[in-house]
Parts: C-alpha cells; structure tokens; sequence
C-alpha cells in the first residue's frame, strides 16, 4: 500500500451529534471548532443538531438537523423515540464509521439507539460538566449507558476522577477544551461596537461572561462588587450572557445601588474584544467542566479571580496543583487566584440585608487587590493559553482518538 492510500485509509466518515450549535454554549462552540479542524483535515465530518437556533457557531462540514423546536422539558422528553430512530437512519444512510456526542442530552440518545439497534460501530461521548451536579435520573443514566460507550472523554482530570471512582468507569481519557489562538488574536483586536464604547471609556473594568442561569452563580459577583466599589469608586463590572436569572440579576443589581456600575449587556458573538478592553477577569460559579470563558480570558492575558469550584479553575489557574489537594486560600499564581468555593443558596437581597459570606468577602478581596496593581497584559497567562490550550494539540488529540477507536 502506498503512503497516499495509507494517508486516505485513516481518514474517516465521522457523525458529531448535539442538541444545537447556538451561540453562548461552551459544549457547541467545542463541537465546532473540533467538527470544522477535522473536515479541515480531510475526514467527511457530518454534525448533526437536534433544535433549531436563532445564532449557531459556523461549521465547515456537513450540517444537519432534526429542525425541533420543544416548548418545554416535557416536550423534549417526548422527542426522544424519535431522536433514537432518526440517529440512527442517519448513520446508517450516510455510512458513518464513528460517532461522538457532546453533552448528557446528546449522549445518552446516541447510546440508547446503539443499544437499540446493535450498532457495531464505536460511539465516543464528551462529559462537558460535573455530573455531581445533575439530578439523580441523570446520574443513573451514566451509570447504565457510558460503560457502552468505546471511550468517554472528560473535560477535565477533575470530572474523569468523578467519573472514574463514583460511577466506575474505566473507559476515560481527558482532552482538554481547544483555543484558537490566532482567531482569538485578530478578534480581540476589533473595536468595540459604537454603542459599548463609552461603557468602556473609563476604568478600571472587571468583566464576567456566562449565562445568566443557576450555574454560574452571578449574584455572588454583584454582591460581592458592592465591597469592590468601596475600596475603587470608578470601577465597572460588565457582565455577558443571557439566561432565566436575568430579572433577579438586575433587580439585585439595583437593590445593591450598583445601577451605574454593573451591567448585564447580553450574549454577542465576539467576546473577545470586550476582553481585550477590560481589565480583570471575574468568575462567579459553583460548578463547572472547563469554562470556555476563561480560557478565553487567559489568551486575552487578562488576571483572573476564580473560585476554587469543581472542576476547571484549578487546572487553569494552578495547573500543577493535584485537584485532590487541600489548599489554602486565596491561592495565587502567575496566572491568577483562586477563593473559596462560593455557596450553593441563592441570596437575592443585598448585603446590608444579608453579610457577604466568607466566600463572597474573599472574591471581593482578591478583584480589590488586582485592581491596586498596575493594570497590563499577562503574558504568562497568554504563554499558558498557547501551551496547554492549543488547537493544534486538542485536535491532534481528537484525532489520534477517532483513528484508534474505529
């Protein structure tokens, strides 16, 4: 066999399936850039949705859908019969070689319909989050469907030890989230849009990027900004993304007298620019997988506040900790600090109603002492980006995977 028919013989017809490719989701933003850098590469990569979506990431390969657009979680459940069967009509229609899914919803219907209809062919399923988290009904299912899984692949060395000593599974491998750091680098450098442009004429900034959902706990950050704009007059905390919290978010907003310096401006596309024109990275949430979002901020060479949530912020931040040690915190490094994991209870009152918590105070503390120090680039962190976080190397370890397990 010659070397170009050696070459041609590793490349494979792969079926990438997801719930949606709509713009402000870690997971789909992941699904394609890995989707569009393998057809890139030669492979035939089909990406198959389940809903409709208003904004969807671009994908350079072959994309299709199932065009649904539930109105509730009951609606979605009553879908999935005929989500099994039309995955799998698809992989047999379009003679796919290998499978991976993104996300519980995703993985468990392509497992199920393998289970079904006896496919021989291997399914790889991506773990994006802490399922510790998950209601238990979730739970379960990992247990019964990923040991059919040839491989699970986890975000995160965190969320593979979960997987690995609560639900037993022995077939993980960890491939962390992919940067684009070029891409990242030209949009970074873009104005502003003309209407954001006086919000980010004066500093200092702090900036925060995530939905407005339980998750990633925003009312912890306001509360927290109260202390932060006691010690800094000027500062500004600029918050993006959309979600159900919304309303509470901005009624607490203005409950904390924080209606001229906290602003939630929405999802847009481009995060990159309004990173590259703030001046430190907050993050707020209780649990995670490998939150895109400062990833992104660490390629920006933005400092980072975090806390020390499972799982994701200590394998960036301080990547040669053991994520089974026992810290003491505020925990810094050259590329940012970690705080005390903030509580799960929601608190909608602000803190003359109810004392910032421990957690809260320190957050507070540790954006206070960022903003004291000369505000500019951490090239550190912009090294760390290139290094660990490439997707040159994230792709590379995807595609060795899907080469391996056909």
């Amino acid at each position: 066999m010659s070397k170009d028919e050696v070459k041609q013989n590793t490349k494979k017809r792969v079926l990438i399936v997801i719930g949606t490719l709509a713009i402000g989701g870690g997971a789909e933003k992941v699904a394609a850039t890995i989707g569009s850098e393998l057809t890139r590469r030669g492979h035939e990569v089909h990406l198959l949705t389940f809903y409709e979506a208003p904004q969807t990431y671009p994908f350079s390969g072959i994309l299709a859908s199932f065009h649904d657009q539930p109105k509730s979680r009951f609606h979605k459940a009553l879908l999935i019969p005929a989500h099994v069967w039309k995955i799998y009509r698809y992989v047999k229609k379009h003679k796919i070689e290998l499978t991976v899914s993104f996300l519980e919803e995703a993985n468990f219907q392509l497992l199920v319909s393998k289970i079904l209809f006896r496919w021989s062919l291997p399914v790889i399923a991506s773990v994006r989050n802490n399922i510790e988290k998950r209601e238990w009904l979730f739970k379960l299912a990992t247990r019964l469907l990923y040991p059919f899984a040839k491989k699970v692949v986890s975000v995160t060395k965190a969320v593979e030890e979960i997987l690995k000593t609560q639900f037993h599974l022995k077939n993980i491998v960890t491939i962390y989230n992919p940067l684009d750091i070029e891409m990242i680098s030209e949009k970074a450098q873009i104005p502003l849009p003309t209407e954001y442009a006086p919000l980010f004429s004066s500093h200092p900034i702090c900036i925060s990027i995530g939905r407005l959902i339980h998750q990633k706990g925003q009312w912890h950050l306001i509360r927290a900004f109260v202390e932060v704009r006691q010690a800094h007059p000027q500062a500004k905390l600029v918050i993006l993304g959309e979600g159900e919290y919304r309303e509470k978010l901005e009624q607490l907003i203005s409950d904390c007298g924080l209606s001229d310096s906290v602003f939630l401006i929405g999802k847009h596309e481009n995060v990159y620019q309004f990173l590259a024109a703030a001046d430190v990275f907050a993050f707020s949430s209780l649990w995670e997988g490998m939150p895109n979002t400062m990833l992104e901020a660490l390629a920006v060479g933005l400092p980072i506040v975090s806390p020390d949530c499972i799982s994701g912020p200590r394998e960036i931040i301080a990547p040669g900790l053991s994520i089974t040690n026992t810290i003491a915190f505020p925990h810094e490094t050259d590329l940012g600090v970690l705080t005390v994991p903030l509580e799960n209870d929601t608190i909608w009152f602000d803190s003359k109603t109810i004392s910032l918590s421990v957690a809260e105070q320190q957050l507070a503390q540790e954006v206070i002492k960022l903003l004291h120090k000369p505000l500019t680039k951490n090239i550190k962190a912009v090294t760390a980006a290139k290094n660990t976080y490439s997707i040159l190397k994230t792709v590379d370890a995807w595609e060795q995977l899907i080469i391996k397990e056909r």
